[in-house]
């Protein structure tokens, strides 16, 4: 395995507008890109993390305007933002006579322009775990669940072998790096962002990182021409979309085959504050046991109170960072490396830290001993 290599991301002179810094910062990510690309394109070792015979990246580019502009969405790193966004601009060319959003002209020099979005390798992983597994996920429990509980724990209940419902993310980590060794039972939300997207085979000239998304996105909306702007955050709609995912009819069903809706409700809490959406200190609003019966519009109202109470507490940010430590804590050193030579393109491509000092630390983790991010009853 070649020696993995640390790419800092460049820092542009203080003489430089926002703006500048910006148009420098993709610059460098698309040097970045190209240095890697002309590196391992077509090397062995890119063939190596190359997806079994029969297998196609994820997903198909998406015309965006006129079949000039094209977006690669990568799950887990702001796609479903810009799917949001994509509706909003529909709904805003409908209301102006015009059918759909890829009929308005946007100011190009004739060129195909590609742009799309990834995400700091580990977080992204376990935002998938997180929105796939530890939340109430029927489908991604009978799917990839069911097959890690049974692969990768030895005394797995009969319940947890049947449903796949408490999957712990030391056995999703050796699910991912099993999935992508063997090139079986791979799912677009895991596979690493390499896999996605032809990196290689297009000339990006936007790459987004889900991290600095707030400067990235209005520049690439307003340099495609785009009629709205992007301004919107979704916290409110990822409590209720998510809420409704386990306590609609035919869900709540499904879910409840598995564990009671009490469990189901402080699982989606932990979600909201492992997100940041909730601070870590509004605590589940009901004793252990009183949610079995709760219904969609109570947990919800509960919910966004906790969201407006959490609104005004800036530090409710570091939780994502406070989750990824406490997560990557309880992953043995080896399983760690091993998930790092399995990101081996990613950080190479994308100019991520292989050695992020919340993966691996220079002092020993401590635990926070009155909270947990994973622990459901706490």
């Amino acid at each position: 395995m070649a020696e993995l290599e640390v790419r800092p991301q460049s820092q542009p002179p203080d003489t430089l507008d926002d703006t500048q810094r910006v148009e420098r910062r993709f610059q460098h990510r698309r040097e970045v890109l190209q240095s890697a690309c002309r590196l391992y394109g077509n090397s062995s070792l890119f063939k190596q993390f190359r997806p079994a015979a029969g297998f196609q990246p994820f997903p198909p580019y998406r015309p965006v305007m006129n079949k000039t502009v094209y977006f690669c969405g990568i799950a887990k790193a702001a796609s479903t933002t810009w799917s949001s966004f994509f509706s909003a601009i529909k709904v805003f060319m409908k209301a102006q006579g015009v059918q759909a959003s890829n009929d308005w002209a946007p100011q190009s020099d004739g060129e195909k322009v590609y742009f799309t979005f990834v995400r700091e390798p580990y977080s992204r992983l376990l935002s998938a775990y997180v929105d796939k597994l530890l939340t109430p996920n029927t489908l991604f429990w009978r799917v990839t669940g069911r097959r890690t509980v049974q692969k990768f724990r030895a005394d797995a209940s009969e319940r947890s072998k049947r449903c796949g419902h408490d999957v712990t993310f030391p056995e999703f980590v050796n699910y991912v790096i099993d999935s992508q060794r063997t090139g079986e039972n791979r799912d677009a939300h895991f596979v690493p962002t390499h896999d996605h997207c032809h990196m290689c085979s297009h000339p990006y000239r936007y790459i987004g990182h889900l991290e600095t998304i707030k400067q990235d996105m209005p520049y690439i909306t307003e340099a495609i021409g785009s009629p709205i702007q992007y301004g919107r955050t979704y916290d409110k709609d990822t409590i209720v979309q998510n809420a409704r995912m386990v306590f609609l009819k035919d869900r709540r069903a499904l879910v409840q085959r598995c564990m009671d809706l009490d469990e189901a409700s402080r699982r989606l809490w932990k979600k909201y504050q492992i997100r940041g959406i909730i601070h870590k200190h509004e605590r589940f609003p009901y004793a252990r046991g009183a949610a079995a019966n709760i219904t969609l519009a109570e947990f919800v109202d509960k919910a966004l109170k906790a969201y407006e109470a959490s609104k005004d507490k800036p530090e409710r940010k570091a939780q994502r960072v406070e989750s990824l430590r406490e997560a990557f804590a309880q992953i043995p050193l080896e399983d760690r490396i091993q998930l790092q030579q399995t990101l081996f393109l990613d950080f190479q491509m994308f100019g991520f830290d292989p050695f992020l000092e919340d993966v691996f630390p220079s002092q020993p983790y401590q635990p926070n001993r009155k909270f947990s991010y994973f622990k459901i009853y706490d």
